[in-house]
């Protein structure tokens, strides 16, 4: 009896454990493995959970979430039966910085859970870094002279922000936020104050990147001094409407200066016989005034007439604006001098008072006086004369010879010939074609050749060492015009349509400040006023920086045309003679009937005669 007593006490203490809720199960395994230790901001990690449940038990579900530098959370419900394994990526938005990146999975299986870990280090250890860092200009500068600051930059991960900054004479902060690009590129451009005061200008750059990185870099010191003289122009007109002026009549001068920074004073000056002048002051940026003159008689003669302009800095600008003649007397009628052959160009002599014609065709140069009226012994020469000018004393002339590589210098006085190369081959039968002489003592030649598009040159010959420099590739036709005074040319690149491509040269600083298109049509003439600052292409009036200020060719107009040199108007061949222009408003004011139409004219630099070749006559003009 007692013995069934035990057994019965042991069978339910065995029921009993086998019954009890509390017992220990097997754990739920999770493992998170990251696909990289560490990543920039900006890249992307994959994880990969495993979860290896007890026994051959179901998994339930699988929670996967991340904290740190990147937030999510995601559950996933499985029911499939052994082992389970999930990928993930996550793309780490460079926005969020550096830090950690916190992968926690939670697993069910079997009546069991488990939890498993990895972090990811998600940092930016290297600094960015300037790729370029530039201040143009990079020396110097004036007051009122615009300033291009460039700055390019990279990061290995992402860049946050940059700074440019100005100090000294003028203070500036200049932030740009770059969005956690890898790389910028910032250009800052500002105009220094006309009222920027000397000294020394600081330009920095500073670069941030994502990890909080900086690197900070510095120009040369920009000086900062106002040594540019001002601008000064005039116009001077006769109110009657005649380049010549007599007793009586009332002159128009429009004054006109400009400075970077601060005017003080601005005048003019009439040299003998006139002998009158006058000064203004001024204390802006710009000055305009008109001053009005009635001719008197004791002003007989050719007077010269010019500006001035000094800044608040002491700089001084003079310029010889050209001149004007007070005469009693009328217009004379036109005459005219039988030709042989084709005018290729005209050179006005105002020393001698004759005119120059090349004559291509029969290989000489005829010499007209005007005052004769009879044409004197021509200069021969064996290479096709083609462009002509006068040296800066007037006492040469300069011949392009187009069937050779060379051009002659004349001395009008002695006879004497100095022929002086200004090519270096004979591809394409090059050659020189049209010249004119600057007053830097250079003469601006054209090589041409026989075929078309770009196997010419623009040559710079200095008359003093006679070196020459090729300066501008150029077409087989380009026409080529300078200012009276010798300081402006324009080349005109003419099988390069459309538009043309004109081509300024600046004598002072021998530089060719402006390259621009031009007109739309082949076959020009070029012609500029007395100083350069405006240019006539054949019919459409451009300024010093070739910037259209309007059409001009009238109703009848044939091609040729030339600019007085006072700049007031406009002279155009028409099939009848020659047409005069007013430039203010276009209206024409004059016209010459020579009963044939003119394929070449030229002005002499006092605008006072006008030379037109026809097909059998040159005919001088009387302008007066």
């Amino acid at each position: 009896m007692r013995h069934r007593q035990l057994a019965f006490l042991f069978l339910l203490v065995t029921l009993g454990r086998c019954s009890d809720s509390t017992a220990p199960t097997s754990p739920v395994t999770v493992t998170v493995t990251a696909s990289l230790q560490s990543i920039l901001p900006g890249q992307s990690v994959g994880a990969t959970v495993t979860v290896v449940p007890p026994g051959n038990a179901p998994v339930d579900f699988v929670k996967i979430a991340t904290s740190g530098v990147y937030t999510s959370a995601e559950s996933l419900s499985v029911h499939l039966t052994g082992t389970f394994t999930a990928t993930r990526f996550y793309s780490i938005p460079a926005s969020a910085g550096t830090g950690t990146l916190t992968i926690l999975a939670t697993a069910a299986a079997g009546g069991a859970t488990g939890n498993g870990e990895t972090r990811v280090a998600v940092a930016d250890t290297v600094p960015p870094v300037i790729t370029q860092f530039s201040v143009s200009p990079a020396d110097s500068a004036q007051p009122g002279d615009s300033l291009t600051v460039t700055l390019a930059m990279g990061d290995n991960a992402a860049l946050r922000y940059s700074i440019i900054r100005l100090s000294g004479p003028v203070t500036l902060k200049d932030s740009v936020d770059h969005a956690y690009a890898p790389y910028a590129s910032h250009i800052l451009r500002l105009r220094l104050p006309p009222t920027t005061s000397p000294g020394n200008l600081s330009v920095t750059a500073q670069v941030v990147d994502v990890g909080g990185h900086t690197v900070t870099t510095a120009a040369r010191l920009l000086a900062v001094r106002d040594t540019r003289p001002p601008l000064v122009l005039a116009t001077l007109a006769n109110r009657r409407g005649t380049p010549g002026v007599a007793p009586g009549d009332t002159l128009a001068l429009s004054l006109f200066a400009r400075d970077n920074a601060q005017l003080q004073v601005v005048g003019y000056r009439f040299g003998a016989p006139a002998s009158v002048q006058d000064s203004f002051p001024a204390t802006d940026t710009a000055f305009s005034k008109t001053v009005t003159f009635v001719a008197s008689a004791g002003w007989a003669g050719t007077s010269t007439y010019s500006v001035f302009a000094r800044d608040a800095a002491g700089n001084v600008r003079q310029v010889l604006l050209g001149t004007f003649t007070v005469a009693s007397r009328t217009r004379q009628a036109p005459w005219s001098a039988a030709l042989n052959a084709t005018v290729r160009d005209m050179a006005y002599d105002p020393k001698r008072n004759v005119v120059y014609l090349s004559q291509t065709d029969s290989g000489r140069v005829a010499v007209l006086s005007v005052g004769s009226r009879t044409f004197g012994t021509p200069f021969a020469f064996t290479g096709a004369p083609h462009g002509l000018d006068l040296s800066l004393g007037g006492d040469s002339l300069v011949v392009a010879q187009r069937n050779t590589p060379y051009v002659t210098v004349l001395n009008l006085v002695s006879g004497q010939r100095d022929t002086v190369r200004v090519n270096a081959d004979n591809f394409l039968d090059r050659g020189p074609d049209n010249v004119r002489v600057m007053g830097n003592n250079k003469a601006l030649i054209t090589i041409t050749f026989a075929g078309s598009g770009y196997g010419g040159s623009l040559v710079e010959l200095d008359l003093a060492t006679r070196a020459y420099t090729n300066r501008v590739t150029v077409t087989e036709f380009v026409p080529l015009c300078r200012s009276a005074d010798r300081s402006t040319a324009l080349i005109l690149i003419d099988d390069s349509c459309c538009p043309i491509e004109g081509v300024v040269y600046d004598a002072l600083s021998g530089t060719l400040p402006t390259d621009k298109g031009t007109v739309n049509q082949y076959f020009n003439f070029a012609s500029a006023d007395f100083i350069g600052g405006h240019f006539l292409v054949t019919g459409t009036l451009f300024d010093r920086t070739l910037n259209a200020r309007g059409t001009l060719a009238p109703s009848g107009a044939t091609g040729s045309s030339v600019l007085a040199p006072d700049g007031t108007a406009a002279y155009f061949a028409t099939t009848s003679g020659v047409t005069r222009v007013r430039l203010s408003d276009g209206a024409v004011v004059d016209s010459f009937i020579l009963g044939a139409q003119p394929y070449q004219l030229a002005i002499a630099p006092d605008g006072l005669t006008l030379f037109a070749a026809t097909a059998t006559q040159l005919f001088v003009v009387d302008l007066w």
